[in-house]
């Protein structure tokens, strides 16, 4: 059973998925699912479309509408709202460069709550990746994550990149704030200081790397009395929630709220279900599973 099939039976209600700063399209790992997304997308330099799956909305995304400067950098990935700390980064190898601003361009702003109630639609999920102004995002997004969003996507940084962005602690709180729990982080990304030697990513400390964090992606979901709350009361919310922790690689978490909203879901789903998750599991190798087999025999030794 593929992950993909699981997602079209789970999903029996499109998942709105909203992505802040869309450039590059949708992330592979949604592609299993997305005949089942209603995706809106924030960019501002593109045009407003809608094709009744995909709303492209030409706005940047903030805590109030206004005016910003939108810094266009050689590295395109690294464009900002925000000025680039160039104090800082001139420490470190190919920043300098990457940040340099090539172009700078007025847009607007608007909030996300606003923009929900204006085209009719409430985020469940949101990605937000807008290099250093994750939190004014957050901010003017406050009755989406009340009332409708499931989870979340945040790119967070560790130290100040940009002149005036929040690091990683104070976007943790904030989310904890709204009722959220930080549940895994990954692409953890550093970056290597200039020195005269040429040093930048020896292997000289096994499980150590060089370099000083810089930033990295990071999952919410919804305090998990409150996810399984919605979970065990609405079979579509269930579907849902499933589907984002398959999605995210969360199966052991997918397999604790199916045992918990089984009776709710169709038996052929349940089947499948089941069949998914003994197959990850490491049952076809024997009772204890992989991970449990080696455990025991390492306790013998």
């Amino acid at each position: 059973m593929k992950v993909s099939s699981l997602l079209g039976k789970l999903l029996t209600e499109r998942l709105t998925l909203v992505d802040v700063g869309a450039a590059g399209g949708l992330h592979p790992r949604w592609r299993p699912a997305e005949d089942r997304l209603r995706l809106i997308g924030f960019e501002p330099l593109d045009e407003m479309s809608d094709d009744g799956k995909t709303l492209c909305l030409p706005w940047a995304l903030g805590s109030a509408d206004g005016e910003a400067e939108l810094k266009v950098t050689k590295r395109i990935s690294m464009t900002s709202l925000l000025d680039p700390a160039s104090d800082l980064l001139a420490r470190f190898w190919d920043k300098p460069e990457h940040t340099q601003i090539v172009e700078r361009i007025a847009v607007k702003t608007r909030r996300l709550d606003d923009l929900a109630d204006e085209h009719g639609f409430a985020p469940e999920f949101i990605k937000i990746d807008v290099q250093g102004g994750e939190l004014d995002v957050l901010q003017g997004a406050s009755d989406c994550l009340k009332n409708s969003l499931l989870a979340a996507e945040i790119e967070l940084s560790f130290l100040e990149r940009y002149k005036g962005l929040t690091k990683f602690a104070e976007v943790v709180s904030f989310m904890e704030d709204q009722g959220f729990e930080l549940v895994d982080l990954w692409r953890i990304k550093r970056y290597r200081h200039r020195n005269r030697a040429g040093v930048v990513n020896p292997g000289i400390s096994k499980g150590l790397r060089a370099g000083r964090l810089a930033f990295c992606d990071a999952l919410f979901l919804k305090r998990d009395a409150e996810l399984v709350r919605m979970a065990e009361e609405n079979r579509a919310q269930a579907g849902k929630i499933i589907a984002i922790a398959l999605i995210y690689g969360k199966a052991d978490l997918a397999a604790r709220l199916h045992d918990l909203t089984r009776e709710s879901l169709e038996p052929d789903l349940n089947r499948d279900l089941d069949r998914y998750f003994a197959k990850v599991s490491g049952r076809q190798f024997g009772k204890r599973g992989v991970h449990r087999a080696l455990d025991y025999f390492a306790s013998k030794f």
